[in-house]
């Protein structure tokens, strides 16, 4: 894959990536778990004040992650490996 350069979009970069079926499947509900997790730290520390912390976007990038691996949207495999602290109430209240 070449790399990624300036000039090029989002969309360039994500239909250059080489993976088909499944692993296309598990890699676009990954990302779409980053970005909206992103977003909701974001809002978070706008708008709730909360601080701006690594861990605590960690704790709720893990915790949704279980959420969205117990409804079916991710098989998981790849966020066996998050420790458990960061999947142990979030910085969201879930």
């Amino acid at each position: 894959m070449d790399a990624w350069t300036a000039g090029h979009s989002l969309l360039d970069w994500w239909s250059a990536i080489p993976l088909s079926g499944k692993d296309r499947k598990e890699f676009s509900a990954s990302s779409s778990l980053i970005f909206w997790s992103v977003w909701k730290f974001r809002n978070s520390v706008v708008f709730d004040r909360a601080p701006v912390l690594l861990a605590c976007f960690l704790s709720g990038l893990g915790v949704e992650a279980e959420v969205w691996i117990r409804a079916g949207l991710l098989s998981g495999l790849g966020f066996r490996s998050i420790p458990r602290e960061w999947r142990d109430n979030g910085p969201w209240g879930m």
